[in-house]
């Protein structure tokens, strides 16, 4: 039984029509492929989760950036100092990343990693409604992670920095944190959906296959689709009584 078939009007016109109850059939007669195609999925994902991808620990700290005149340091007050001071942690969020200071940020830590890859692990986010910046390592060692994240916001590198964007300053809000999550172990949502991907998958499959199986499956929609009137029908062998 066709979950979509097509109906022939008078004037030659071709509508398609969902059926409810061969949707229902369909789904009932096929469920136990879709649970086994939902299994399988799962398993892959909670198997890719669980053992094929690598640890990835972050530490976060955010600093308060403002500008300051030749007087002395002073924190923004007026409209024209909060402006410029947006300006400069919006410099901030693009020096910091940088090939110089992650260099330095690398040599200050102690750590043995080439860098491209720190300047990958490192990523700033400003907000454009405030002067804060917020920065995160992210690196397969939670220690790796902790003492580069320290190394950029300790005096050396905070300097080199201010140094580079003139009349600035930078001013660490939340010290970054020793972290103890791993956020790529997240095998419980990854097995879910896994299981709800490969569900889907294999009822859009079977579904395709029956909207676009040729074979004529019931008189009913011989007469649809031919409109002519059935005259008899060969009855299935087997399933004549003996």
């Amino acid at each position: 039984m066709r979950v979509i078939s097509k109906v022939y009007g008078n004037d030659g016109d071709v509508e398609y029509r969902i059926s409810i109850a061969a949707f229902v059939k369909f789904f009932v007669g096929n469920f136990f492929i879709m649970l086994l195609c939902a299994v399988i999925f799962a398993g892959i994902a909670f198997y890719y989760s669980a053992w094929m991808r690598s640890p990835l620990y972050t530490s976060k700290f955010s600093a308060y950036i403002y500008n300051y005149d030749h007087t002395g340091y002073y924190k923004a007050t007026d409209d024209s100092d909060v402006e410029a001071s947006k300006k400069i942690a919006i410099a901030y969020s693009e020096i910091i990343p940088s090939r110089k200071i992650i260099d330095l940020a690398l040599t200050e830590a102690g750590i043995d990693y080439s860098t491209g890859e720190a300047m990958d692990a490192v990523s700033v986010t400003t907000n454009e409604e405030s002067q804060i910046i917020r920065i995160q390592v992210s690196l397969p060692f939670p220690q790796d992670a902790y003492l580069l994240a320290k190394a950029i916001c300790s005096d050396k590198v905070r300097g080199e920095i201010e140094s580079l964007v003139r009349g600035s300053s930078m001013e660490i809000v939340d010290q970054p944190v020793l972290p103890t999550i791993n956020v790529n172990e997240n095998t419980q949502k990854m097995t879910l959906l896994g299981g709800i991907a490969g569900f889907l998958l294999a009822m859009m499959i079977l579904l395709a296959c029956n909207i676009f199986d040729p074979r004529v499956c019931d008189p009913v929609q011989l007469e649809r689709e031919v409109r002519i009137p059935i005259l008899g029908i060969i009855p299935d062998s087997k399933k004549l009584p003996r």
